[in-house]
């Protein structure tokens, strides 16, 4: 049987159009940051044989495909959650150390003026125009407390919607991540490599690192099944689970981020075991934040407790006992604030932290549980525990 040189000669044009229409591919994309180079294969095409001999009868174009390192990918979307984490660690810390050095300091100084103020009236207790100065002294601390409290309270507040802002794009990647997934698997039931649905897909992953961490596995049909924070499944197939945000547990304000199933069941996700950006914020918030505010809430009380106590133990110009020149800190609303109940509490008992020593306080949160007529007291930043005996309660 003759070769056709006709076809022979064909062939290779449509083999090297092939090649220029990949190659402009690749030129038109050089500034696409999710474009992974596509490179064109080809072999030759059944030959003829002729008496003894094989007959070449030209070249066909046997692939397309991505020239993709999978391994670097992986070390980008490992290192990109390590990234993620640090500049938003890093980018809450420089805002709450510029809060603190332009308001924070107000503290300091107007205490100073407090204690100055007091040393003047010290030397001359009758002078009615000291001890106005004295009170407004006393009166500039307070507002300044209040309003660092404030500014750490909105720092809080906007913590919790970035939080929210991010576990909504989480949600949103990977409903794109499922649909991605159905059309990949689609495109390549008849053996050809969907390149630029991957590298979509590819571009997700490595956004959804972002927020936090990130590990997947390929099925036969090509799918990719998604898993976050350590372990939790978020994509699997074209099933995408949904995330959340809800109220904390006692604390209202800590709020939490948790993955729900397409069945409803739901699961919170631990702040450390998440990485990434998400939960960068949130061990901001629940650390380095919440510890902030509790010192300046400590500082607070311990000076309002130390006048009121000074003020106690004297007599006003008319005789009469002292009069607390600060808010009690043992008032009934501070007491019951400073105890938080458990949504799972199953009894009805209700608490209030009385103050009796500033000199122990610390800037710790505790947690206070019951079990079967003993109570246990827990430090949640140092995990101490230790028994406590309850006087005067009937069994909850």
């Amino acid at each position: 049987m003759a070769v056709n040189l006709l076809q022979v000669g064909v062939s290779g044009l449509f083999a090297s159009q092939q090649q220029l229409g990949t190659t402009g591919h690749n030129i038109s994309n050089v500034n696409n940051e999710n474009f992974s180079r596509q490179k064109v294969t080809q072999v030759t095409t059944s030959p003829l044989v002729s008496g003894s001999n094989f007959v070449g009868t030209g070249t066909r174009v046997n692939d397309v495909s991505r020239v993709f390192d999978q391994f670097r990918y992986n070390e980008v979307v490992f290192n990109q959650t390590l990234n993620s984490a640090a500049e938003t660690t890093a980018g809450k810390l420089q805002r709450l150390d510029e809060t603190m050095s332009i308001i924070g300091t107000g503290i300091t100084t107007s205490l100073n003026d407090l204690f100055s103020a007091v040393n003047s009236l010290v030397d001359v207790p009758g002078d009615l125009g000291l001890r106005e100065i004295m009170l407004s002294k006393a009166a500039t601390l307070s507002n300044n407390v209040t309003s660092v409290q404030s500014a750490l309270n909105s720092e809080f507040n906007s913590a919790n919607e970035d939080l929210e802002s991010s576990v909504q794009v989480m949600s949103e990647i990977g409903e794109q991540l499922a649909v991605l997934n159905r059309d990949i698997v689609k495109s390549s039931a008849g053996g050809a490599s969907p390149n630029d649905l991957l590298d979509t897909r590819d571009a997700l992953i490595k956004e959804l690192s972002e927020y936090t961490t990130v590990s997947t596995i390929e099925t036969t049909d090509g799918a990719l099944n998604v898993y976050i924070a350590g372990g939790q499944t978020l994509v699997t197939g074209t099933t995408t689970f949904s995330l959340g945000i809800r109220d904390g547990d006692p604390d209202a304000r800590q709020q939490q981020v948790f993955i729900e199933s397409p069945s409803g069941a739901q699961q919170n996700l631990i702040g450390n075991s998440i990485g990434g950006s998400v939960g960068a914020l949130i061990e901001y918030r629940d650390g380095i934040l919440t510890e902030t505010m509790n010192r300046v809430g400590q500082t607070a009380i311990t000076v309002a407790d130390a006048f009121n106590t000074v003020q106690s133990q004297g007599i006003d110009l008319n005789g009469l006992e002292g009069q607390p020149l600060f808010q009690d800190i043992n008032d009934n609303t501070s007491m019951e604030q400073r105890f938080l109940s458990s949504s799972s509490n199953s009894g009805t008992i209700t608490g209030a932290i009385e103050i009796t020593d500033t000199n122990a306080l610390n800037d710790d949160d505790y947690k206070l549980s019951y079990d079967g007529g003993s109570y246990t007291l827990t430090n949640s930043s140092t995990g101490e525990t230790q028994s406590l005996v309850a006087d005067n309660l009937s069994d909850p």
